[in-house]
């Protein structure tokens, strides 16, 4: 587990509470894109997992994994249960898998009731060894801001150490790049280098180590570091906050999956929630050509 306090880093605990009602949560911690954790918020379901458990039902499913935990390159696939038996001594980092792929797998775990519904949501399973790391990003979605995600992150089996930095802090940060999921920094934090990236001493990090049933909120633009204390089972529960992102992302997501869907009914309130046109236009202009294509069509009629 890494100390960032020796390390000569600012560090404070997210906040940790054992219960939370749905309208506390919204008015002092999604609002305000407040971190938070729900100690036990999810082992209502939780306690039913394990890795046993896991091999049993989904054992001879595929899935992609990485030799290397920095870029994490999809090197080759392998079975589920291999994986799974090998978790202890291996060297193989499992990619994010998604959840859906998994057939039945939704009656074997339940929505935080802290993500507003209905929503799209976007479940990711995640399955590891002890050591496994995921360097500091941003959830965003094709490089562009605006398409950023809320996460509730629940941890199910082992133990997992969260490093959050807030959005105010992105000068800190030494951004390295982008692909088509997140934004990356250069920083490695376990061997962090002081001479070389110095602005991250500045930073006010926040930390957390969560254990089996937890759930953390993890608001959308926080730069996140997590390492795996354990060999770990954990599931990310992702949707998009504003109706007009929502209603967007769900129509592309169904021409993608080849269906012929109806235009999703786009509302003034959706427009002025978001921001007003002339930032839907602006938006418009960061998108992918087909993709803008689409989103000036569906709300050019509101001009």
């Amino acid at each position: 587990m890494l100390n960032l306090v020796s390390m000569g880093l600012q560090v404070s605990e997210i906040e940790r509470v054992s219960s939370l009602p749905v309208e506390a949560f919204r008015r002092t911690y999604y609002k305000t894109k407040t971190p938070v954790v729900i100690e036990g918020g999810a082992s209502s379901w939780t306690r039913r997992w394990s890795f046993d458990w896991l091999d049993e039902k989904y054992g001879s499913q595929d899935i992609a994994y990485s030799t290397d935990p920095v870029t994490a390159d999809k090197v080759g696939r392998i079975r589920l249960r291999d994986y799974l038996r090998s978790l202890d001594a291996t060297h193989l980092y499992g990619d994010q898998l998604d959840a859906s792929d998994f057939p039945r797998i939704s009656t074997y775990y339940e929505v935080p009731k802290y993500v507003p519904m209905p929503r799209q949501l976007t479940i990711a399973l995640w399955v590891g060894p002890s050591g496994t790391i995921s360097h500091f990003h941003k959830d965003y979605y094709y490089e562009i801001p605006f398409l950023r995600n809320e996460n509730c992150f629940v941890q199910i089996c082992g133990k997992k150490q969260f490093v959050l930095v807030p959005p105010e802090y992105d000068d800190c940060m030494s951004v390295a790049g982008s692909d088509n999921t997140n934004v990356k920094s250069e920083i490695l934090l376990d061997t962090w280098d002081r001479a070389k990236h110095p602005r991250l001493a500045e930073a006010r990090m926040l930390q957390t180590v969560l254990e089996p049933g937890d759930v953390l909120y993890l608001p959308r633009d926080h730069w996140h570091y997590v390492t795996s204390l354990e060999k770990s089972i954990a599931l990310s529960f992702w949707w998009y906050p504003e109706n007009l992102i929502d209603k967007l992302m769900t129509y592309r997501a169904q021409l993608e999956a080849g269906r012929d869907p109806s235009p999703p009914d786009i509302t003034a309130q959706d427009i002025e929630e978001f921001g007003g046109m002339a930032r839907v236009m602006h938006a418009c202009s960061m998108l992918p050509p087909a993709f803008r294509q689409i989103v000036t069509a569906l709300v050019g009629g509101m001009l």
